[in-house]
């Protein structure tokens, strides 16, 4: 149980139920707890939405502004810049793996890979042969190039679902029992599904070259 920053009362709410003063962000807080749900992959969202517009309700800056401490006002706008932070990235699926995954340390060895980083992650080898011999294919014989395309584009979409079904399993194993197994399980699998991205942007820049 924390104490209140200001009169010392036994509080873990957003505000001390005691003198109404907002609680600064601990560092011992993580997304999960500051909008009090659990630590799981699985969010109910419409009441993570629900959670989020009560908190901000409770913390919005203009109810501190005439506090009895001026601090209240800057603390409660930077508390509600954290809540926001959380709520954002617990409501979209890739960033809120990305986020659980590091809170549990299990990818705090890595560096993501920035958001558009054209560099290629390494594939497995009988895609990249598939690959370069789509390529020879199409520069050999462009009138069959939409066809071999559509179907390596088809290819690349199963190999791509058999991920996201095989990283699903394993979140909803993480949020049955909190193994930390399957967390390295899923990191793997995401590291692994990099390079079907990667693919992606190839096939656009293919597709572009041949004016299709």
């Amino acid at each position: 149980m924390k104490r209140c920053a200001f009169c010392g009362h036994e509080t873990t709410e957003h505000i001390c139920p005691k003198c109404g003063g907002p609680q600064p962000v601990d560092p011992s807080e993580n997304y999960f707890s500051l909008l009090g749900v659990e630590r799981a992959f699985q969010q109910d969202l419409p009441s993570l939405e629900k959670k989020f517009y009560d908190i901000s309700r409770t913390l919005h800056p203009d109810r501190f502004a005439a506090g009895t401490d001026s601090k209240w006002k800057v603390i409660s706008v930077e508390r509600m810049s954290a809540v926001n932070k959380a709520y954002q990235t617990l409501t979209k699926r890739d960033s809120l793996r990305r986020y659980l995954l590091e809170l549990e340390g299990v990818s705090l060895g890595r560096k993501e890979k920035a958001e558009g980083d054209s560099s290629n992650p390494v594939m497995p080898m009988e895609l990249a042969e598939e690959w370069f011999d789509l390529q020879d294919a199409v520069m050999e014989n462009p009138e069959s190039a939409l066809a071999r395309i559509s179907a390596f584009e088809r290819g690349i979409r199963e190999r791509s679902d058999e991920l996201k079904s095989r990283v699903s399993f394993l979140e909803n194993e993480y949020d049955a029992n909190a193994s930390r197994e399957a967390l390295l399980k899923i990191d793997k699998l995401v590291l692994d599904g990099q390079y079907l991205k990667s693919m992606d942007r190839d096939l656009i820049r293919l597709k572009s070259r041949l004016g299709i």
